[in-house]
C-alpha cells in the first residue's frame, strides 16, 4: 500500500492515452465532471454514464453521455460493454448500502471491462467504525472478487465534503473528541484519478490511501466550514447517543444519524488523520 498527497502537476506529468476506453460513473457526480474536464483538457474522448436524464453533467468537452442500464443480458452496444476501464466513484453513505454500486461492478465485469479503478475511503475495512467505510470496503471486495484488474484509490475526507457533519442546525455535534482529520481538495483526487488512468499497468493491483499535509481537530473544521457556509458554525462535543437522537430529532433519516454519528467515532480514533507531505508520484 502506497500513501500519497498529489500536487496539482501530478495528472499532467504523463498523459491518458488517447486510445483508452474510459467509463466513469458514480454518485459523487461533481468528482466525476472533474476527473472529465480533466481528461477532456487531454483531447480523451470518454463516456460519463449516467443514471437518471436530470445528472447528466453539461459542458465536459469530449465526453459523450450514456445511461446507467444494467440489464440481464447486455447487448454488444452497451456503454459497459464498450469499455476497458472504469472509473466508479459512489458517494457515502447510502441508504442501501451501496448495493447499487455492487450491481454496477458486477455488470461492468459481466460486459467484460478489464480494470477498475475505484474512489474508496481512507482506513475501509469490514469492520470500520464509519458505516460508509463499511459500505466501500464490500465494494472494494467485490471488484477484487471480479477477477479484473484494479486499482483502489483511499482517499481522506474530502474538503468540500465536510458540510455533511453539519446537523440541519447549520452546526457540528457529535463525539468528536479530540480527533483529527485531514482534508482533500476534490480537485487533487480527480488529478490522481487521472494520473492512475495515464499509468495503469503501474497501478494495476494497488490500494493507495491519499491524505493531506494537515489534520484539523473538529473545532477547526468548524472554522474552515465558517468561511465556506458564510456564517459562523460552531462544534459541539456529544457523545454518540445524544448525538444520534438529536439528529433523528432533525428528522435527519436513522441509517445517515448512524453514518454522521459513526464518521465522528472514527475522527476520534484518528482513522482519517494520517498526515503525508506533499510529493510528485514515482
Amino acid at each position: 500500500m502506497k500513501n500519497h498527497h498529489t500536487s496539482p502537476s501530478d495528472a499532467m506529468k504523463l498523459t491518458v492515452p488517447t486510445s483508452l476506453r474510459i467509463g466513469i460513473a458514480g454518485a459523487e457526480r461533481p468528482l466525476c465532471a472533474s476527473i472529465s474536464r480533466l481528461l477532456g483538457s487531454q483531447g480523451v474522448h470518454h463516456t460519463v454514464l449516467v443514471e437518471d436524464d436530470g445528472s447528466i453533467p453539461r459542458g465536459l468537452p469530449r465526453a459523450s453521455t450514456a445511461p446507467m442500464r444494467l440489464d440481464e443480458h447486455l447487448p454488444a452496444s452497451s456503454p459497459l460493454a464498450n469499455l476497458d476501464v472504469l472509473v466508479l466513484a459512489p458517494a457515502a453513505p447510502a441508504p442501501d448500502g451501496f448495493t447499487r454500486q455492487l450491481e454496477i461492478v458486477d455488470a461492468a465485469a459481466a460486459a467484460g471491462v478489464r480494470h477498475f479503478v475505484y474512489v474508496s475511503i481512507l482506513n475501509a475495512t469490514d469492520d470500520a467504525l464509519y458505516t460508509g467505510a463499511r459500505d466501500h470496503f464490500r465494494v472494494e471486495q467485490r471488484i477484487r472478487q471480479t477477477g479484473a484488474q484494479f486499482t483502489i484509490l483511499r482517499p481522506t475526507l474530502l474538503l468540500e465534503r465536510a458540510a455533511n457533519l453539519l446537523a440541519p442546525t447549520g452546526h457540528m455535534y457529535g463525539p468528536g473528541g479530540n480527533g483529527t482529520a485531514t482534508l482533500l481538495p476534490r480537485q487533487q483526487l480527480a488529478q490522481k484519478t487521472v494520473r492512475v488512468l495515464a499509468d495503469l499497468d503501474a497501478y494495476a493491483g494497488q490500494t493507495h490511501p491519499i491524505t493531506g499535509p494537515e489534520a484539523f481537530t473538529p473545532k477547526q473544521i468548524a472554522a474552515q466550514l465558517s468561511g465556506q457556509e458564510g456564517h459562523p458554525i460552531h462544534y459541539h462535543p456529544e457523545d454518540a447517543e445524544t448525538a444520534f437522537i438529536r439528529l433523528v430529532d432533525y428528522a435527519v433519516p436513522p441509517w445517515k444519524a448512524a453514518a454522521v454519528v459513526t464518521l465522528y467515532e472514527a475522527l476520534t480514533a484518528q482513522q482519517f488523520a494520517p498526515i503525508s507531505p506533499v510529493r510528485a508520484l514515482p
